[in-house]
């Protein structure tokens, strides 16, 4: 029996099947730290079809991250505040 279809947002879309989570790569941000390089990732995630908003950080030479899982709105705030941050402090 087939397993349903990715979302068309999902990177692995294109894939017959997959397991874990559906995945949209957004974006990531490289940080530079002495001799450590560290990511901010933004992906859109989900079990099922709607994805959420999930921030990443993770070194990129070890495998320990944290990663917080956002609600949409929750997104839309942390936009704002780093947009009012950039305003008045850049």
């Amino acid at each position: 029996m087939h397993e349903l279809s990715c979302p068309r947002w999902c990177d692995f879309s294109e894939q017959p099947s997959h397991s874990g989570l559906h995945i949209a790569h957004v974006g990531e941000i490289m940080l530079a730290r002495n001799a450590a390089v560290f990511a901010v990732a933004v992906t859109a995630e989900a079990e099922a079809k709607r994805p959420y908003c999930v921030l990443t950080l993770a070194a990129r030479q070890f495998s320990p991250y944290s990663r917080a899982v956002l609600s949409w709105e929750m997104a839309e705030r942390l936009g704002g505040l780093l947009i009012d941050a950039k305003r008045r402090y850049a």
